[in-house]
């Protein structure tokens, strides 16, 4: 958010975040939610290359914030490796305790109907492959 759209960051620095990487919804809704993201990131300070998160969570928090169905991790619909754990990041960073003290839980990717960026831990990302080839 920072190199992006730094505007949007103190208003935005105690919200949730939500990944870019895994949304639902119907075509026609899909559709507008990510011509808005597009819009959005035409004003972007083009300093990080993840500039569709920071887009997508200024419209979660900042526009639609009622009008969308957020789930979160004790739900089991998506997991989100970079950050879900267990990379190499997920104790150093703070990961761990943060969605423990969040959440209540420790999540464990096999309890999830979706597993994203599963490819960033190599034990996973082999099991992954085995089942879906």
């Amino acid at each position: 958010m920072q190199k992006c759209f730094p505007d949007y960051v103190q208003p935005t620095k105690d919200q949730e975040i939500f990944c870019s990487g895994v949304i639902g919804g119907t075509p026609d809704q899909l559709a507008l939610w990510l011509s808005e993201m597009n819009r959005i990131c035409l004003h972007s300070k083009k300093g990080h290359d993840i500039e569709d998160q920071a887009a997508m969570n200024i419209l979660v928090h900042h526009y639609l914030n009622n009008k969308l169905k957020k789930f979160n991790l004790k739900d089991n619909w998506v997991i989100h490796m970079a950050t879900g754990g267990p990379t190499q990041f997920f104790e150093p960073w703070g990961f761990k305790d943060r969605i423990k003290q969040r959440y209540g839980i420790v999540p464990d990717w096999e309890d999830y109907a979706i597993v994203h960026q599963f490819n960033r831990i190599p034990e996973i990302h082999k099991h992954i492959l085995k089942v879906y080839e």
